[in-house]
């Protein structure tokens, strides 16, 4: 492994663990410990400690031992719903209602689910689409075994209702119902589209007073208002609470609640090694204009993202200062008017009956619903330092501690109070939602028995950062994108003539020595500039040179000897390298006698004709003997017309007057094609079993004027049509093995072959009573024949054997064959 790849695996082994230390850092920093507030539920039961919470925009059902370890857990995004409202344990089974806050076409609305779940804690039957029509919050919720009870408080706290669901409208998951109803899961959310329970109990508040939770189980409506104190249901559960206090979770619910974390860091890590496998490569390649580029764009990209993360920070510290200031300034108002609070007494049992508790309650309701206190407080209350008690507040929840209200951090808020500090705030978390606690005391007084508490509903100026900074990031946006742009074109500007020079070198390399130098090339350039344009001047020279030289050399070198020696180029051609194959070979024979004009014309014709096969690599002059008296051209295995292309040849060469008389004998056979010599010269050799045998007929058939001869397996092999049977030879005396001849007719000169095909049926039936051994009729047929196309050498030659056997015994080895006369 070279230092390169060490390097590379070093930095891939770093960048994960530096991957997972970030990521852990920023699971601590969005983790949270759960807390048991009024605003979750809890249950013990004989199974475990049922908890609920909504964190991060989802709603979480936990399942809890005494010692606060979670058993399981259930995410409302498992049934596509946002937040839990509220859960009961019926026959052992745990209920839970969810909801999720839709708004479609300017209409806002809230659509609750019942599900249950099995002791997996996985949804395994449903009952969905409800929705309450009346602006109202739900409290409460219980079944039993025929129906699902909704306690829901009207927004005011003046009435309440309780709304019935039919248990038979429960849905097992794995009912063909459930199936049919997932097909419209991702239709639009329609108020109209879904069930309206029915109200079974309505009940009106007492004069001066308001509900502020209420919950109808086991046929009892338990209700709360606002001078009463929180009692059964409505307190909390001390078995629940050491729980939740102790609570810890596992790693497999760490990687269930942040699941979407997860996918995060793995597409980030993703993103990161593909950064850096491109930032490798361009290292690799060490391009020094990618350098600049990719240093120039980081420095903008870190400059904008300070300047971002700048931004961001000054908008949260100033959300947060004008929240906080706005909130101190508007409570220190209401805390005047709202006089001496030690001259109330809060203990007294007619406190909550009295005129001073309806001043006090009136007075807070009217700060909270003030232009402008409306959109930013969503609950003022007066709160004792000592206890942590409220006292009169807006939303009603009387004479219960704030720390079951709002939290833990109510308890620092109060220390800080206590402390003597004019005011203090805090971030509390409320059913899943940040706030801010805002508390402020009378600064009259050395002694602080009560504070003015606002809860503000926007805590976290995050959620409108992304919303009142759209403007900035377009701003920073469209800087980067310029930025970039600028620094392109100033990096392409300044490395223009240098890629031309790339790319003309590249060019040049590849051999094309046709270059574009710039007219007006840059002055730190114009050397190289010139150096290579003196390059390809040698380079042009060297090649013409070298041009010649191959020229020269393939007009006496084998043309496509590659091919057969089945070489990629001739390069690859040794001495020795001797090759087995099989073909057609077409042997082309012309009168040995003298090099004339005619002579020499003939041979010219026959290489020009047979040249633009030899292009193709269809026919390849493989052979010719030092008088050019014949040419041996091969014809691979694929080749299949042969006979066309000698007969095309034959015609053209008897039109031309001024050229020799050329015959051809074409046969397939195997043979054996090779290379000898020395490094310095080399020569080619072509062998076959009956090569000499062959060469000795072709030219015999020149010498009797036959102009094309082809073995009866080239015949049925081409499907050549107009052919004769001329005899057959005996290579192997030995064996006695007859190989069949043909001539074929349309290679004659017109009038000839005309003749020919006339006494075709005669000659080939006169040739019968030849091999039946009637030379006395056979000689008067052929002579016949032979008044009739006198340039018949064929038939000629067999007349003198009719003759001759007519005279002299028969040798009954080499009877019939066609051979040279002695």
């Amino acid at each position: 492994m070279n230092l390169r790849t060490r390097i590379i695996a070093c930095l891939c082994v770093i960048s994960i663990l530096v991957s997972l230390i970030i990521f852990s850092g920023s699971l601590t920093d969005l983790s949270h410990d759960p807390e048991y507030t009024a605003f979750s539920s809890g249950v013990a039961t004989n199974k475990g400690i049922y908890f609920t919470e909504n964190w991060d925009g989802n709603g979480y059902v936990y399942l809890l031992n005494n010692d606060g370890k979670v058993l399981n857990l259930f995410k409302s995004s498992s049934v596509g719903e946002k937040k839990v409202i509220d859960i009961y344990v019926h026959n052992g089974s745990l209920y839970v209602l969810l909801a999720t806050d839709y708004d479609y076409e300017d209409e806002d609305f809230t659509l609750y689910k019942i599900v249950r779940l099995n002791d997996k804690m996985k949804a395994e039957a449903i009952v969905e689409n409800i929705l309450i029509e009346l602006d109202e919050t739900v409290t409460g919720f219980s079944c039993n075994d025929a129906s699902f009870y909704l306690t829901a408080v009207e927004r005011y706290g003046n009435e309440l209702n309780v709304y019935d669901i039919s248990a038979d409208k429960m849905i097992n998951l794995d009912s063909d119902q459930a199936e049919e109803d997932k097909k419209d899961k991702n239709a639009p959310k329609r108020s109209e589209d879904y069930q309206i329970p029915n109200s079974i109990l309505y009940r009106e508040a007492n004069p001066g007073k308001f509900f502020v939770q209420a919950e109808y189980a086991d046929s009892v409506l338990n209700v709360r208002t606002d001078s009463d104190t929180p009692s059964g249901a409505f307190r909390p559960d001390s078995r629940v609470k050491n729980a939740v206090d102790n609570i810890h979770f596992g790693i497999g619910d760490n990687l269930k609640i942040y699941s979407k974390y997860v996918l995060y860091w793995i597409a980030g890590v993703a993103i990161w090694f593909i950064l850096m496998f491109l930032f490798i490569m361009a290292i690799r390649n060490r391009n020094r204009v990618v350098y600049v580029l990719i240093l120039g764009e980081l420095i903008l990209l870190i400059a904008l993202a300070a300047s971002f993360i700048f931004v961001r920070f000054q908008y949260n510290f100033a959300g947060t200062r004008e929240y906080s200031r706005f909130a101190v300034l508007a409570l220190n108002g209401e805390l005047d008017m709202l006089g001496d609070l030690d001259q109330v007494d809060f203990d007294s049992p007619e406190y909550f009956s009295s005129e001073r508790y309806r001043t006090l309650q009136n007075s807070l309701s009217r700060f909270a619903q003030r232009s402008g206190n409306s959109t930013v407080f969503s609950d003022v209350f007066i709160m004792r330092l000592k206890d942590k008690a409220i006292l009169t507040g807006v939303s009603g929840r009387n004479r219960e501690e704030a720390s079951w209200e709002y939290g833990s951090a109510i308890t620092e808020l109060t220390d800080e109070l206590n402390s003597h500090q004019p005011y203090s705030y805090v971030d509390v978390t409320v059913d899943g939602h940040k706030y801010m606690a805002v508390g402020i005391t009378d600064d009259d007084k050395v002694i602080h028995n009560y504070a003015l508490v606002g809860i503000i509903t926007r805590t976290d100026p995050n959620l409108g950062f992304w919303g009142d900074a759209r403007p900035v990031l377009i701003l920073f946006a469209v800087v980067f994108i310029l930025g970039s742009v600028l620094m392109f074109i100033a990096m392409y500007l300044q490395a223009v003539d240098l890629k031309r020079l790339e790319e003309e070198m590249r060019d040049v390399a590849l051999g094309n020595t046709s270059i574009d130098i710039p007219s007006t090339p840059a002055r730190d350039m114009q050397s190289m500039w010139s150096s290579l344009s003196e390059i390809v001047k040698r380079i042009t020279e060297t090649n013409y040179e070298r041009y010649r030289i191959f020229e020269a050399y393939f007009r006496f070198a084998p043309k496509n000897i590659e091919t057969i020696m089945e070489k990629e180029s001739i390069f690859d051609v040794n001495n020795g390298d001797i090759v087995h194959t099989s073909g057609t070979l077409m042997l082309i024979s012309t009168d040995s006698k003298g090099f004339g004009t005619k002579r020499i014309k003939s041979l010219n014709s026959i290489i020009d004709y047979m040249d633009r096969y030899a292009d193709n690599r269809d026919g390849i002059l493989v052979s010719q003997d030092s008088s050019l008296s014949m040419m041996q051209f091969l014809f691979l295995e694929e080749s299949r017309n042969t006979a066309e292309i000698a007969t095309q040849f034959l015609q053209k060469n008897f039109n031309d007057a001024d050229s020799d008389f050329v015959s051809v004998f074409i046969y397939n056979t195997s043979f054996m094609y090779g290379v000898v010599g020395i490094k310095e010269q080399s020569l080619t050799f072509l062998t076959s079993k009956d090569s000499h045998i062959v060469e000795e007929y072709s030219r015999w058939f020149e010498s009797m004027r036959i102009p094309l001869v082809v073995l009866e397996e080239v015949k049925d092999r081409e499907k050549i049509a107009s052919t004769r049977f001329i005899g057959y030879v005996i290579p192997d005396p030995d064996t006695g093995e007859k190989i069949n001849l043909y001539e074929v007719l349309d290679a004659c000169p017109a009038r000839e072959r005309q003749l020919k095909l006339v006494n075709k049926e005669k000659f080939e039936g006169t040739l019968e009573l030849f091999y039946s051994r009637d030379f006395y009729i056979a000689r008067n047929r052929f002579s016949e024949i032979l008044k009739d196309c006198p340039e018949d050498e064929i038939t000629r030659w067999y007349l003198f054997e009719c003759e001759r056997y007519l005279n002299e015994a028969v040798d009954e080895k080499t009877f019939g064959e066609l051979r040279k006369r002695d």
